[in-house]
């Protein structure tokens, strides 16, 4: 798999991997998505991955550190991370690591954000003030101390 996809990567604009680690123990779910950011996000091509969709994925605290790559792309615009378990520790780690991205999508609906992942939210949102033409935030609790 891994031969034909680091052939197909540098062409692919939209990465769907929702789901992909399901059921599997957290060390191997994050290897999946380490192989996947691995070749989407290879140092040696230029890509042109425009949307991530990570949807229904347990990506836990750690989970940013393996998608960091695929962050990190500047070719990144739309993000999709519905339903993936983030608390507002985790939304801290992941919403930390898209500093500097000016997203024209971001669907964070159903994680349990809270009030403290609220506070994160906002600080990403601000970096897109123009350029922002979609976001999901349903079902993710802000209360009232986080609007």
């Amino acid at each position: 798999l891994r031969s034909v996809l680091t052939q197909v990567a540098p062409t692919v604009q939209h990465l769907v991997l929702d789901d992909i680690i399901a059921s599997l123990p957290t060390d191997e779910g994050l290897e999946s998505l380490a192989f996947f950011a691995q070749i989407f996000a290879a140092p040696e091509g230029t890509f042109v991955v425009e949307e991530v969709n990570l949807n229904d994925n347990a990506l836990g605290t750690r989970g940013d550190q393996v998608l960091l790559p695929l962050f990190s792309l500047p070719s990144v615009q739309k993000l999709y991370l519905e339903n993936c378990g983030m608390s507002a520790e985790v939304a801290a780690s992941f919403l930390t690591s898209l500093t500097g991205k000016a997203l024209c999508a971001l669907k964070l609906g159903r994680n349990q954000l809270g009030s403290g992942g609220a506070q994160h939210v906002q600080t990403l949102l601000a970096q897109c003030p123009g350029t922002l033409q979609v976001f999901y935030y349903n079902g993710s609790r802000p209360l009232k101390e986080g609007t």
